[in-house]
């Protein structure tokens, strides 16, 4: 803008008043449109084209569980057969206590039949009349048979 002012000054100093006043209102001319232009004008810059961000890569699928070919077998209730005699004679009603299982009683021919698991089992047989039976059996295999003999 200062240059363009001294260039004015010395027009004026070497032209003829017309000329002079023509180079004066030309320079008001441009001054002015260049302020309306700088007014005009927005500082703030222009905005950037958003950066193309690349889609991630799928993700790789996941590898399934291991799930072993064949699960070992669950634990199955085997049958425990249990005879009560007195005096070589089946005892009916007889009362069967296996710890931590319950109770149960025998039938007329004086046998019982459980569902258990294979363990240790203490057995406990009571009737009316004769001595108490009590053994700790190792039940490890189906239809294994216990045969309590009570005595009077």
């Amino acid at each position: 803008m200062t240059r363009l002012f001294k260039i004015f000054l010395r027009n004026q100093a070497l032209g003829s008043a017309s000329v002079r006043q023509i180079a004066f209102h030309s320079f008001l001319s441009v001054t002015v449109c260049l302020g309306a232009f700088a007014q005009n004008q927005d500082t703030t810059p222009a905005p950037k084209p958003p950066i193309q961000q690349e889609a991630p890569p799928p993700e790789a699928p996941k590898p399934a569980p291991h799930k072993p070919d064949a699960e070992p077998p669950k634990p199955q209730k085997r049958t425990l057969q249990i005879k009560v005699t007195g005096n070589g004679e089946p005892v009916r009603a007889a009362q069967i206590t296996i710890e931590n299982e319950g109770d149960s009683f025998t039938d007329q021919n004086g046998k019982c039949e459980l569902k258990l698991y294979f363990k240790k089992l203490t057995i406990v047989v009571l009737k009316e009349g004769w001595a108490t039976w009590k053994d700790t059996v190792d039940f490890k295999q189906d239809e294994q048979m216990v045969i309590a003999a009570l005595k009077k």
